[in-house]
């Protein structure tokens, strides 16, 4: 007999024997049955002489009891009860489950900008239902970090979430945590690039914030899920009183920034035109379109800057484009004109850069404006800023490009 026949029969006999046996788990394993998964590694990008750090987790509950999130915590930054709520959304809607954010509302029966709260989630104990994942069910996680410098963002981010089983069999009081592998920050310095418009009192409605109709806005496209509009702007002008319009609230032509020149913010190639999608009547809750993937952003122009960035330019006004695909543009030139068409309900630009060749099938990156002044309100001086990125509903004043 071999040496390795013996060796196997010495296993067989020790086996029946009962001299080895099967691992058994210790009660001391981590309790991990809830997943916390990134869809994308965050880079820093500066905006109000601040630097944030953006990015989402879809967390999942593999546990056969409903649990309920207690706290979360990246590094130094922990979040808890109302701050912990604000960063919960439901999966299947662009709508957020939770938390709450605001627009400026401008309002024909005076002369004055209304902020308006967004309130998602009325009460305490809506507040508490929106933090219980039921046993299967997947929830985004939206982060936002605030760092008073770039030197104050680390390498790494190190995420844990708590929780409970809302289970009364459970006897260890289902108090459990779950710590993500180390998160790498790209430290990339974000795009920068010239304002795609000209001219006084452009509010960033919808910019970047955690609680802006962008931010939550996702879509998949086969098979993956992408936030393409994390740091999307709708730019609209306003007067000195706040208003965005003067004359028919239901005219276009009413709008200050309709027909406003749109400007390349960058050269690169044209490699998407649509120039025949027809416009919507200002707040009507009507669309003159059934909006699909191909149309959301009306009429609409996609620059390539390089390989790795793609501007997008939505709602122009149907006729206005003033390029073809195949063009290469420079910076300051005349793309079209502002206007309503597409998923819109009043004359704005949607402005956003992407990752990829598609306005809504990519990942949105974050980006820089070269030079903008900075109004804090419409009497205050305006204040120089140089390559950064605006919150949401700031207002700006933008250069007068040398060729208009």
């Amino acid at each position: 007999m071999t040496f390795f026949y013996k060796i196997v029969r010495f296993v067989i006999v020790c086996i029946s024997l009962g001299f080895f046996t099967a691992p058994a788990f210790s009660d001391n394993l981590p309790h991990q049955q809830l997943t916390m998964d990134y869809l994308q590694l965050p880079t820093p990008f500066k905006a109000d002489n601040k630097y944030y750090l953006v990015y989402e987790n879809i967390l999942t509950n593999y546990e056969v009891f409903p649990i309920k999130l207690t706290s979360f915590q990246a590094n130094q930054f922990t979040f808890k009860n109302k701050d912990l709520y604000s960063m919960v959304f439901n999966i299947a809607s662009v709508v957020p489950s939770g938390g709450k954010g605001f627009q400026i509302i401008f309002k024909p029966s005076d002369n004055k900008p209304k902020k308006i709260t967004l309130k998602f989630g009325s009460n305490d104990d809506e507040q508490q239902d929106n933090l219980i994942l039921k046993s299967g069910e997947s929830k985004l996680f939206m982060v936002w970090l605030p760092y008073d410098s770039m030197s104050a963002i680390p390498d790494k981010i190190t995420q844990t979430i708590s929780y409970q089983i809302q289970s009364d069999s459970d006897n260890s009081n289902g108090k459990y945590s779950v710590t993500s592998a180390p998160l790498n920050i790209i430290k990339t310095a974000p795009i920068i690039v010239s304002p795609p418009l000209s001219g006084e009192k452009w509010v960033a409605a919808n910019a970047a914030s955690n609680t802006s109709l962008h931010r939550t806005a996702h879509i998949i496209v086969n098979g993956h899920l992408y936030f393409a509009q994390r740091y999307a702007i709708d730019f609209i002008q306003v007067d000195k009183n706040g208003k965005s319009y003067s004359g028919p609230i239901s005219e276009n032509k009413s709008y200050y920034c309709y027909g406003k020149k749109i400007l390349s913010a960058t050269s690169g190639k044209v490699i998407e035109v649509l120039d025949n999608v027809p416009e919507n009547v200002p707040n009507s809750g009507k669309l003159a379109i059934s909006v699909d993937f191909n149309n959301a952003g009306g009429n609409h122009v996609i620059v390539k800057i390089d390989n790795k960035h793609y501007a997008f330019y939505a709602h122009l006004i149907p006729g206005s484009v003033a390029v073809k695909k195949g063009d290469e543009v420079k910076v300051g030139q005349l793309l079209g004109k502002v206007g309503n068409s597409g998923n819109s309900s009043e004359p704005h630009l949607h402005f956003h850069i992407v990752d990829g060749p598609s306005f809504l099938g990519a990942n949105g990156i974050p980006y820089s404006f070269n030079s903008f002044d900075l109004l804090k309100d419409f009497d205050a001086k305006p204040v120089r800023v140089m390559n950064q990125l605006v919150l949401e509903n700031a207002m700006m004043n933008f250069p007068t490009y040398k060729n208009e």
